[in-house]
């Protein structure tokens, strides 16, 4: 059953500070006052933007949308840059707030552009957050789920604890939206704690309704009418109207839940003394699918109807496509019921027109206008990659004059001391010269056959590596980073199916360059003879195996061979893309398992031992585990966090790589890989590389 709005997205206002109703009025004669004595033009922006502010919040969009365009006018006839920002986000809120989309993007659109060049992080955070709500306003989910996350990163980058608890609980709605309830709990709990803890009163009531409704879905209605009655008390203390609109609506709901169509009513109509104030159409269309839907329990269809039409009227005006959903879905039921089956159907083919609207919004093409600068959220990595090359080519620049400058003087300096013996020597030179270049002949024929050896067993190795190609046709969210130390490696990855299961593996083989290689060669070979040779299925015993086969072949040298492999095995059972939940079985030899559930990073610890020669070796356990499609895992080798850089030239360390994977892991797996290669680099910067480097990714979904 669909419920009034329950969430309170915050939008960032600058010079905008929440006061109660009786606040908001005395502020509002301080500030007119205050805008008839100031005497500077700078003085009376900010005013008159402290006055569109309050104003919005006295529920008065219009006339704070008249304020803001005066301080438009005079920011821009007085080139106030720094307050146009502000100026375009309080345009944008008074336009939402109206319902009108496409004008409140632009505006938001303007900000964004404003503070990326300005760099303020801030102010881009509250953008990404703002342009987000729009995107949730129109049923775009997926769209809005990432305007979120972005402010979400930048607001922990800021540690700004405020609107990070304020973005945790946008979040939140967002998976309610999308029905996926658990999740949404989780988020909108840890967000009412956060709030609870920095007594903001005001998002608590929004938090409460939010977990109330969320109870409500779960039948714990009991639990569900305590969350929105202590949001309700609050509400009342504050005295702010936009809460008790909103909890008196969230009660009314509840109240349609537990059958009591007579108290629901009475509540429905206290909320619509709110709505009816402003011009809010998006709050009237659903507050009037409510109270039809009263109206219709309480055996009132034809007012069911009235209001279910307009409710209609006021979601295309507002251009919400869940509320004309709802509103077409109660007048296909109430006709059906009738039995005026044409009108019925009609209602019914709406309503699931505008489903598969909401649910596929990438291709709605209504909102084409508010896509077409998206690339606006790439402007800021482009200008700062822009700067990093400028400042890359003026340090080579110089370091190709100083390398003149040095090898001008030491040749005048050789031709000064020199010359003369030069001179008596020339034959002798020139002699010496042609033994010289025969020699330098010979070195790099030598060198090239080297070179091309190398060059063989390259491709050999390749040859028993499965292609990336291949993996992600496997498994589409996957990635691999694999980064050699020279030209061929001791690191490998492989990948093999046995009936319906799929195994996959992360190795590091002793040493790097060619031994490296070589040993790789002797462990995959091993790998692959347990597994199919010897039609074994379970990690641990494959594992088991393979030393068993590792360490036969190393002892037909005579000499005793220490060389070995570390691995981390992956066994997907019954491997099926399409399945919710899906079977794991993992074992590893000194490298353990990575891999995060429910945006929480877990490890599985290895057994501390290698596939070769080793002291009181025992059997390899095996770790049965089920995990969701939401989930990632992880497998990889040292070469990454072993590492030196950064700016002290220490170690990487797998605590800095677990952050960086716990960060990125919602990312597509091409994004995750570019992230990945680009800290690697930062880190090593102009040192050495150390070791090989392999990190496998899958994303389950």
């Amino acid at each position: 059953m669909k419920t009034l709005p329950h969430f309170l997205l915050f939008t960032a206002l600058f010079f905008c500070i929440p006061f109660s109703y009786a606040q908001h009025a005395h502020k509002i004669d301080s500030l007119g006052k205050k805008l008839n004595e100031a005497l500077h033009d700078t003085v009376r922006v900010k005013v008159l933007l402290n006055l569109s502010g309050e104003t919005l919040n006295q529920g008065d969009p219009k006339k704070a949308l008249e304020w803001a365009q005066k301080s438009l006018h005079l920011a821009e006839r007085n080139n106030f840059q720094r307050a146009l920002g502000g100026i375009y986000n309080a345009m944008a809120t008074a336009y939402v707030t109206m319902s009108d989309y496409p004008k409140g993007m632009e505006c938001h659109q303007k900000a964004l552009a404003i503070r990326l060049a300005r760099n303020d992080k801030k102010g881009i955070a509250g953008s990404y957050n703002n342009i987000g709500i729009i995107y949730f306003n129109l049923s775009d989910f997926p769209k809005t789920l990432e305007y979120f996350q972005k402010s979400l990163k930048m607001q922990e980058e800021l540690k700004n604890n405020y609107l990070i608890a304020a973005t945790i609980g946008n979040i939140a709605v967002v998976y309610e939206q999308l029905h996926d309830d658990s999740l949404s709990m989780v988020f909108q709990q840890k967000s009412f704690d956060m709030h609870k803890v920095m007594n903001n009163r005001s998002d608590m009531v929004s938090s409460l309704n939010n977990l109330g409704t969320l109870y409500r879905k779960k039948k714990q209605l009991n639990k569900a009418l305590d969350m929105h009655n202590q949001a309700l008390k609050i509400a009342l203390e504050l005295d702010e109207k936009d809460k008790m609109k909103l909890t008196y609506g969230n009660v009314g709901t509840l109240y349609l839940a537990m059958n009591k169509p007579k108290e629901a009513l009475e509540m429905f109509l206290k909320a619509k003394e709110f709505t009816e104030e402003n011009d809010d159409k998006k709050d009237r269309s659903t507050l009037y699918s409510l109270m039809a839907q009263a109206f219709l329990k309480l055996g009132k269809p034809n007012d069911a109807v009235t209001y279910f039409n307009q409710a209609l009227e006021l979601a295309k005006s507002a251009g919400n496509l869940n509320e004309q959903k709802e509103a077409a879905q109660g007048l296909y039921e109430i006709n059906k019921s009738k039995g005026d089956y044409k009108t019925a159907v009609t209602f019914l083919e709406i309503a699931r027109q505008l489903n598969d609207s909401i649910f596929n919004s990438s291709k709605n093409e209504s909102l084409n206008s508010l896509k077409t600068q998206f690339a606006l959220d790439r402007q800021e990595v482009q200008l700062q990659s822009k700067a990093e090359e400028e400042l890359k080519k003026q340090e080579e620049e110089k370091a190709r004059q100083r390398i003149i400058i040095y090898v001008a003087l030491c040749v005048l300096i050789l031709v000064l001391v020199f010359s003369y013996f030069l001179l008596q020597r020339f034959r002798i030179t020139r002699k010496q010269n042609r033994i010289i270049e025969s020699q330098k002949i010979l070195v790099e024929e030598k060198n090239k056959e080297i070179t091309d050896s190398i060059m063989y067993a390259k491709r050999l190795q390749q040859a028993i590596t499965p292609t990336v190609e291949l993996v992600k046709q496997t498994f589409p969210g996957s990635f691999i980073y694999f980064q050699p130390k020279d030209i061929i490696a001791g690191d490998f990855y492989w990948m093999e199916r046995k009936g319906n299961d799929v195994y996959i593996a992360a190795a590091d083989c002793t040493g790097h360059g060619v031994p490296g290689a070589m040993v790789s060669v002797v462990c995959c070979n091993a790998l692959n003879r347990a597994l199919k040779e010897f039609d074994l299925s379970h990690t641990g015993p494959l594992l088991d195996k393979t030393r068993d086969l590792v360490l036969e072949t190393f002892a037909k040298s005579g000499e005793e061979i220490k060389d070995g492999m570390d691995i981390s095995l992956l066994r997907f059972i019954d491997y099926d893309q399409t399945a919710s939940l899906l079977s794991l079985e993992w074992s590893g030899a000194n490298n353990s398992f990575w891999y995060i559930e429910g945006n929480e990073f877990k490890t599985i610890k290895c057994d501390k031992q290698s596939i070769g020669k080793t002291d009181n070796p025992m059997p390899f356990h095996s770790h049965m585990l089920s995990l969701p499609k939401t989930s990632s895992v992880y497998l990889y080798t040292d070469g990454f966090a072993d590492q030196f850089g950064g700016p002290k030239g220490k170690k990487f360390k797998y605590k800095q790589l677990e952050e960086l994977l716990l960060r990125i892991n919602y990312l597509p797996g091409p994004e995750q890989v570019t992230i990945i290669e680009h800290s690697f680099e930062t880190w090593k910067g102009g040192l050495e590389q150390v070791d090989d480097v392999c990190i496998i990714g899958i994303t389950l979904s």
